[in-house]
């Protein structure tokens, strides 16, 4: 496998700066089954990724972002030519305001998809006569929005709240009909969303800081997602049922709270502690691969961090 070349420059003008750049990737790739000499396979993938974004300054504390930029994934070498790359256009747009007190940013995105590619792993799939495999997924369209907040009330001249949040809003869609033997696909019709995506995702912060140390409360909020895009559907060429087990299903959304604590040591570092899922709630993540998954139970963790 070849290394990247990478090109880029940037170009102000006035209120407005530009990133401008190019990306080219050749890679050569070789696959050779152990168990059979017969079974090898020689890939080449050679391809151009150009993007641009910008900054556009309104004034001291504010300005607008915009963004454009292609991306891929290679297929392995072992998987067969029809296999192709995922390839998609990615855009974003929003505005971003900072005044030392107050920070808010919002930003709008869409990922247009020619191809959406997937494989199946010990982790994501379930079935073990496709681990390894990858499938094409077409036309995908990815899209919506992420918005932060945050800012720090002042008790008193050594004691602050600091507070905020963050919330992204993400809708997805199948461009196409599809009949796939991914475990997670399925018969999938235009307008399908796809599995594990949710599309309300959300983070609240509050605390109390001080000069040397800080105490913070994290609540989050993942909404319900589909197990799969589509339903199990019938083979009429090879006589076979493609089972999609977990078709309809949905794991179910869930809140967690975090704490966590810090005190600085001036010269010499910073300890820390954290209690991830401070309420012990046994949430659903997944039912993948093999049967429900819970999320992280309660863990305690303290350490120590210096930096030189």
């Amino acid at each position: 496998m070849l290394g990247p070349f990478m090109l880029k420059t940037q170009i102000t003008v006035d209120a407005l700066t530009l990133g401008v750049g190019v990306r080219g990737e050749l890679m050569e790739m070789h696959y050779q089954n152990n168990k059979d000499a017969q079974d090898w396979q020689d890939k080449t993938t050679r391809i151009w990724l150009p993007g641009v974004s910008g900054f556009y300054k309104l004034s001291e504390e504010s300005g607008l972002l915009f963004g454009v930029h292609q991306g891929f994934v290679p297929s392995s070498p072992a998987q067969p030519t029809n296999v192709e790359l995922e390839k998609s256009v990615n855009y974003e747009f929003g505005g971003r305001f900072n005044d030392g007190v107050t920070q808010f940013e919002l930003v709008s995105f869409y990922n247009d998809y020619s191809n959406l590619k997937e494989s199946c792993s010990q982790s994501n799939c379930g079935i073990n006569s496709q681990i390894d495999q990858e499938f094409n997924g077409g036309e995908v369209d990815v899209y919506g929005l992420e918005a932060q907040f945050s800012q720090r009330y002042p008790l008193s001249l050594n004691l602050e709240i600091p507070y905020g949040l963050v919330y992204t809003y993400t809708q997805s869609e199948f461009k196409h009909a599809l009949n796939s033997e991914f475990a997670q696909w399925g018969r999938v019709e235009k307008g399908d969303e796809l599995p594990y995506l949710p599309n309300h995702q959300a983070t609240f912060n509050i605390g109390l800081a001080a000069q040397n140390w800080q105490l913070s409360v994290a609540v989050k909020y993942v909404s319900s997602m589909p197990e799969a895009a589509g339903v199990s559907w019938r083979d009429d060429e090879q006589g076979i049922l493609v089972d999609i087990p977990l078709a309809g299903k949905k794991v179910p959304s869930n809140i967690t709270v975090d704490l966590s604590a810090s005190y600085e040591l001036g010269d010499y570092g910073r300890v820390y502690a954290k209690v991830d899922n401070l309420l012990d709630e046994t949430e659903v993540v997944s039912r993948r691969p093999y049967g429900a998954r819970p999320g992280k139970p309660r863990q305690f963790s303290l350490g120590y961090k210096y930096q030189f």
